[in-house]
């Protein structure tokens, strides 16, 4: 009768420590932890030539999932000949249907044969822009002479 206790005790503390220790779920089976979405940003560019303005657009969403998320902007400027101390100071904008989201501030030296990278500018997790359905567009500084633009942008869709 004690072999048959101490098998039953070990059965019962066997139970008991699967129960509390181990791993819930079919082994092999997925577990989700986050909103479905696509986590790998889709990498996107926009350049210009010198005396022209840059703009990208990051095209509506599908329906199921209309809303765009940026998680970096980069910026990349080249300067062939001296620039005007006006031309110096800019900005970079993004909008969504006309209205500004962001604004980033720009101040360009004004040497001659120079690039200047901006950014990246990140946004913790992501930044979630708050109109469905809508185009993200981000607009380059005043289209210069001499002064060729690069926007890259990282972005995925989701609800």
């Amino acid at each position: 009768m004690t072999r048959m206790k101490r098998f039953l005790l070990a059965v019962v503390f066997l139970t008991l420590s699967a129960a509390a220790f181990g791993q819930a779920g079919v082994p092999g089976t997925l577990v989700q932890h986050s909103p479905t979405h696509q986590d790998t940003c889709t990498p996107v560019n926009a350049q210009a030539a010198s005396g022209s303005q840059t703009t990208l657009t990051i095209p509506a969403g599908p329906s199921q999932t209309p809303f765009i998320y940026i998680t970096e902007i980069d910026i990349q400027m080249s300067v062939a000949t001296a620039l005007s101390a006006a031309v110096a100071t800019t900005s970079v904008t993004v909008k969504q249907n006309g209205v500004t989201y962001l604004q980033y501030p720009i101040t360009l030296p004004v040497t001659a044969n120079t690039n200047y990278f901006f950014g990246p500018w990140q946004f913790g997790t992501t930044m979630k822009f708050p109109q469905s359905g809508q185009p993200v567009v981000i607009t380059g500084i005043t289209a210069t002479t001499n002064l060729t633009q690069n926007i890259n942008v990282c972005y995925y869709y989701a609800n």
